[in-house]
This record gives structure tokens, C-alpha cells and sequence, in this order.
């Protein structure tokens, strides 16, 4: 009996090194924190790859809850364990020329016609740095050392994931979803100082600029965030889609008596509103700042 539990020990320190090397362990933190932020999350989900028309994996999803089925947000997050650091290459004109509501995330195109009006605009402008871009953003994300490129296949499966949810919008919806690469690793920003020598800073969290030509062609920003600034992104990104979600609140009315051909209901207002008070005092309570530096 002793013998046998002293091989049970064993065996459970091998899986336990082999869950951590496979990375499981970083994905069910991930989940874990952005439930504890108010986020309906699932796990290891299903999408279609929109190049090859095969079923695919993503790792984490969140969905800002939501009571009335037209507008959707949600975040699409791929885990990553690996040790060796990450580098972010950046440039101050990255996103210059880009349209700034595709590049602040996967969106359709009901969730652009009313983000680009005022005052929803401004709003954002005003009150998300995610929108805002107050930080340098990548041109290009690299796992340092390493012979296979799992950065750029992260990219590109948190990427395809959000655009399959924005592609499967109905005619009454808005949507919006965040492609975002956790890392168990350093995350590092590489960019020029005045003097044109190469700058190297540690940071928490960073965006990388995507440019996919796949079935159509797809441009938006993919967060990177490391496993110590998880918490902070969990709740940021609780308040971003408070945000968000009230901002979308006539845009909702709009869609759904365009759809219905009937006044938009008193409780969902009423519902769309109690979240609008929740967020506001949390937003009031805790101020959104970037927080990128380690």
C-alpha cells in the first residue's frame, strides 16, 4: 500500500509538470478571472477556420452578459505557456491611415455604423484607452528564441475566432469581439528612441496591429496580456464592454424596431440601463488606465 502511494505521488507531480508544460493551467486562470470580473466564459470552444471551412479550438471565451440578443461582446483569448520572452516591435505610426473603430476590434457592420456616430464616438474616445490607442502600438509579435513561430499562430487563431463570431451576426445584431493572446512569459517592447537606437521595456500588456488578407481582408488590433497583468485586464475589460454596451444602447433600440417593426420594450431598457449605473460606478470607482509597465 505504501509503495503504491508513494507511485500515486509520483504520478501526480509528472501530470502536474505536464498540465503546467501544455499550458492548461494558464488557460484556467485566464477563464477564472474573467469570471470573477462578471464575464459569462466558456471553454475550449469550437470555431470555423473562414480559410479551410475545418472546426478549430480557441481556449478561453468571454460574453458580456446580456439579456436581449442584439448586441454581442465578447473576447476570444488564446493561452500561451511557453518561458521564452515575447517581443513587441513597435512604431508611433502603426496605425496611422487606419480606420480607429476596425482597428479597436473585430467588428460588423452595424456595430461600425454606430460607433462612428456622435456622441458615441467621442465617448470613447473620451473614456477607453483601448479605442483611444494611448500606447505604443506592434507591428509585429515574436516568441524570442524560438524556431517556431507560435506568436504568429496565436495572432491568427485568436484573430479567426473573433471574426467567425462577428461573421455570424444577424441583421439585428451589433458585434463586437476582442482577439487577445494570454502569456506565461516576459513580454517585451522593442521601439526606437529620438536618437534611433533600439529601446527594449517590459510591459504587461501590449497590442500588436494584425493585417490578414483570409476570405476578406481583416485589420484590427490583438491584445497581448502576461500572466501578471491578468487581473488588471480582467477587470479593464469589464469596464470596456460596460462602456461599450451602454454606448450601443440607441444603436440596440434602432435594430430591434428596424427587426420587429415595434417599440423597442420598456424592461430591456430598463435592463440596458441598470448595466449603464453598474458600470458607471465602477468606472467611477476605479478609473481605466492603460497599466501597461511592469
Amino acid at each position: 500500500m505504501v509503495e503504491l502511494l508513494q507511485y500515486d505521488w509520483a504520478m501526480i507531480d509528472q501530470i502536474k509538470k505536464w498540465l503546467e508544460d501544455q499550458g492548461y493551467p494558464l488557460e484556467m486562470r485566464t477563464a477564472s478571472e474573467l469570471r470573477k470580473a462578471g464575464f459569462d466564459v466558456t471553454q475550449s470552444e469550437l470555431y470555423t477556420d473562414q480559410e479551410t471551412g475545418k472546426a478549430r479550438e480557441i481556449d478561453v471565451v468571454a460574453l458580456y452578459p446580456d439579456h436581449v440578443g442584439v448586441t454581442r461582446l465578447a473576447i476570444f483569448l488564446e493561452c500561451k505557456a511557453s518561458k521564452k520572452p515575447w517581443l513587441l516591435l513597435c512604431d508611433p505610426q502603426v496605425l496611422a491611415g487606419y480606420n480607429r473603430v476596425r482597428s479597436f476590434a473585430a467588428v460588423d457592420q452595424n456595430a461600425i455604423k454606430a460607433m462612428h456616430e456622435r456622441p458615441v464616438f467621442d465617448v470613447l474616445m473620451s473614456a477607453c484607452p483601448w479605442f483611444r490607442k494611448d500606447e505604443l502600438t506592434g507591428y509585429s509579435l515574436r516568441s524570442a528564441f524560438s524556431e517556431k513561430d507560435i506568436a504568429y499562430e496565436a495572432t491568427l487563431g485568436a484573430a479567426k475566432a473573433s471574426i467567425d463570431y462577428v461573421n455570424g451576426a444577424k441583421d439585428y445584431q451589433q458585434t463586437v469581439a476582442f482577439p487577445v493572446i494570454v502569456i506565461a512569459s516576459p513580454l517585451i517592447r522593442c521601439s526606437l528612441d529620438k536618437d534611433g537606437e533600439i529601446q527594449l521595456e517590459e510591459i504587461i500588456e501590449g497590442e500588436v496591429f494584425v493585417k490578414y488578407d483570409l476570405v476578406k481582408p481583416f485589420r484590427t488590433c490583438v491584445r497581448i496580456v502576461t500572466l501578471a497583468g491578468l487581473p488588471e485586464f480582467a477587470r479593464r475589460a469589464w469596464q470596456v464592454a460596460g462602456i461599450l454596451r451602454a454606448q450601443l444602447a440607441d444603436g440596440e433600440a434602432k435594430l430591434w424596431e428596424r427587426q420587429f417593426s415595434s417599440p423597442y420594450p420598456t424592461d430591456l431598457r430598463r435592463l440596458v440601463e441598470k448595466g449603464q449605473e453598474r458600470t458607471a460606478e465602477e468606472t467611477n470607482a476605479s478609473e481605466i488606465e492603460p497599466g501597461s509597465e511592469a
